[in-house]
C-alpha cells in the first residue's frame, strides 16, 4: 500500500477537502446537496456558472454523475464532491478516466495538506482493497483543476 493510502486522516480529509475546495475558487454557486435532491443538471441551471458542489450520494454517486453530465460538460470551473465510501475501485477509475480526480495528501499537519491528481491506472495500487473506505474525493473539470492544486494551503 502506498504512503498515500495509509497516511490520509479519514475525518480530517473529509472535512478539509470540501474546506479547501470551497475556498480554492471565487465560485458563482456552492451547493450542498444529498440522497433525494434533484438531479444537479435540474438544480444548476441550462448554463452553469463555475460551481463546487458537495454530495452524499447514499451510494448513489454513478447517479448523481450521470444526472450532472450537462454541468459537467460546461466550460466553466467546477468541482464535485462525491463521499466514495465502498465506492468499487473500476467505478472510481471510470470515473478518474473521464475527470481529474484529487484527494487530499496529508502535509505534516492539517494546514499542510494538498490536493493530488491521481491517475486511474495507479488507483488499483494505492487501494489494495478494491474499494476506497472512508474517504472522499473531487471530480475536477479542466478549468478547476490548476487552482484548486496550487491553492494557498490552510
Amino acid at each position: 500500500m502506498s504512503t498515500l493510502a495509509t497516511s490520509l486522516r479519514t475525518e480530517d480529509a473529509r472535512t478539509t477537502l470540501w474546506r479547501r475546495a470551497r475556498g480554492a475558487l471565487d465560485w458563482d454557486v456552492v451547493l450542498e446537496a444529498g440522497v433525494g435532491s434533484p438531479a444537479l443538471d435540474e438544480l444548476l441551471g441550462e448554463t452553469p456558472g463555475s460551481f463546487c458542489v458537495r454530495v452524499d450520494a447514499g451510494g448513489l454517486e454513478r447517479a448523481v454523475v450521470a444526472g450532472a453530465r450537462r454541468s459537467l460538460a460546461a466550460p466553466v470551473p467546477w468541482a464535485l464532491r462525491l463521499r466514495v465510501e465502498q465506492l468499487p475501485v473500476d467505478v472510481l477509475e471510470g470515473l478518474a478516466a473521464e475527470y481529474a480526480v484529487l484527494l487530499l495528501a496529508p502535509g505534516a499537519s492539517p494546514a499542510g495538506d494538498r490536493f493530488v491528481r491521481v491517475h486511474p491506472d495507479h488507483l488499483e495500487d494505492l487501494l489494495p482493497s478494491g474499494r476506497v473506505h472512508g474517504q472522499d474525493c473531487l471530480l475536477a473539470g479542466p478549468l478547476a483543476v490548476g487552482p484548486l492544486v496550487s491553492a494557498p494551503r490552510g
